[in-house]
């Protein structure tokens, strides 16, 4: 009644105020007949470009989410209804976002957000909610009846995900994940031809700006073990956040299925970004950061040969921009993103064996760089090397040796500057090689020689002698002494 009133005559503010608050809170509760086969829509859009436009959209929002329950439409009188009242919806939402979006002509939204009054941050939260609920729900009605205006809102839609607010991202990137994943399984196919003209295509100019967006808003993967605090300084962190952890797989989901749906787009993109950051005004910690993070999401995507040229390039970039840096904190930064990397697309290193040991020696530099966070990421990705690829180590070789024993023989001097515990990571890293010797007679002696090397390699000293026990009587209370005899024993026990 009030806001039928309210459509000719003068209403106190806030009596309208509290009357579109109210039917908001109870709009779930609601007969659905009541809401969409009679005029309380019109009449609440009529508050649209008000004072009242917070209030406005939050009942918007309660209506557009009535139609996630099917069941709530149980009759074709309801269904035609529904349609109907939300391309009224959409259609005065998207007039009003169009007029909205023309005030930042000269400037972007998300540039000038941090410097908006709260109640304009409240109201660009609710629309976007309101747009991501819509095409959450109905995107495939709203296409059918108007695709190019569906484009254009989401070009918008992409502008307000670029805004830095956690809040408006993860409302927008429901809807954006929802968007990529339904175009994906309409045809899920890489390297196959399509027999009828597909959705994506539709939308490919949308998809593109998304992947920006997306790069730019990448969150850090746990096997990245480095950080930038807020003195601008690189720490080792590992992640444990599990909130961070999930976002992250999401991400990581959205940008697998998105390389399906713009592959040579996403491989230009990437390439392209890669390389500009060889230059220093395009240079940064966080741009290389996020385009490698972006990267790592999406192995396995491509065929092995589209997937190996991609990648070879990628790091051939990036093995030129860790060459180029000088400072410490540049290379540890560039060092972990290379390791992040290979530590993605294990399945190039298994199908390209030339390469894997090109990769292996330059994990071996890395244990050697003075950052702790490179050290571990260094071991890391070592074991899982070994882990994925353990016979490529038993069939490649250097200097007229099987891999594998080089690696015994040099063990020592390559883990010279390790801690204890990360020594230990690698001598199971190696062990998992050894375990891939088939155990025969013919082979006994083979892998008896392996770990002969390597428990060589663990100490200078023979801490079993019975000369080292009687001055462990002694040499105990030194706390280098007990940490030496801890890792020894340690040690031997990987090898039982």
């Amino acid at each position: 009644m009030i806001l039928e009133y309210s459509k000719n005559n003068d209403v106190d503010e806030l009596l309208l105020e509290t009357t579109l608050y109210t039917f908001a809170s109870f709009c779930s509760s609601m007969p659905v007949d009541y809401i969409f086969l009679t005029d309380i829509i019109d009449l609440i859009c009529e508050h649209i470009n008000s004072a009242h436009s917070v209030s406005c959209l939050i009942c918007l929002i309660e209506i557009v989410d009535l139609g996630k329950d099917k069941s709530n439409f149980n009759s074709l009188n309801l269904v035609k209804a529904n349609e109907e009242k939300i391309w009224f919806i959409f259609t005065k939402a998207f007039t009003f976002l169009e007029m909205y979006m023309k005030k930042f002509s000269n400037e972007k939204i998300f540039d000038v957000y941090k410097n908006m009054e709260s109640s304009e941050k409240s109201f660009i939260l609710r629309i976007a909610q309101l747009f991501s609920s819509l095409f959450e729900t109905y995107v495939t009605f709203l296409e059918n009846k108007n695709v190019q205006q569906s484009r254009i809102t989401l070009d918008y839609l992409i502008l307000i995900s670029k805004i830095n607010d956690s809040k408006i991202f993860l409302v927008m990137f429901e809807m954006w994940s929802k968007l990529v994943f339904d175009l994906y399984v309409e045809f899920p196919f890489i390297n196959k031809t399509p027999t009828h003209k597909l959705r994506r295509h539709e939308y490919k100019g949308v998809l593109v700006k998304l992947l920006d967006c997306l790069v730019n808003k990448m969150p850090r993967p746990q096997e990245v073990f480095i950080v930038i605090n807020e003195y601008g300084e690189v720490i080792k962190n590992k992640l444990i956040e599990t909130e961070q952890i999930e976002f992250y797989k999401k991400m990581k989901s959205c940008f697998y299925y998105l390389a399906f749906l713009i592959e040579d787009d996403m491989k230009r993109y990437f390439l392209t970004k890669t390389g500009d950051q060889l230059d220093k005004i395009e240079w940064s910690w966080e741009n290389v950061n996020k385009l490698c993070w972006s990267i790592g999401c999406i192995s396995e995507v491509f065929t092995e040969e589209s997937e190996r040229d991609f990648f070879i390039a990628i790091l051939k970039y990036l093995l030129l921009l860790c060459e180029m840096k000088h400072s410490k904190s540049d290379k540890a930064v560039v060092a972990s993103n290379i390791m992040f990397i290979i530590g993605q697309f294990h399945r190039f290193l298994l199908h390209n064996k030339s390469f894997l040991k090109t990769v292996v020696k330059k994990l071996f530099e890395f244990m050697d760089e003075t950052h702790e966070g490179i050290k571990d990421m260094a071991c890391d990705n070592f074991y899982k090397i070994a882990e994925r690829c353990p016979r490529e180590f038993l069939i490649q070789r250097e200097q007229d040796k099987v891999f594998l024993v080089f690696i015994l023989e040099n063990v020592k001097n390559i883990t010279k500057t390790l801690e204890y515990y990360q020594k230990r990571f690698v001598y199971e890293a190696l062990l998992l090689i050894i375990k891939e010797i088939p155990y025969n007679e013919t082979n006994q002696h083979i892998v008896l020689n392996n770990i002969n090397l390597l428990i060589s390699s663990i100490s200078d000293v023979n801490i079993f002698s019975n000369e080292y026990v009687n001055f462990l009587s002694v040499g105990i209370k030194s706390a280098n002494i007990y940490k030496l005899v801890s890792h020894v024993i340690k040690s031997h026990a990987l090898v039982l």
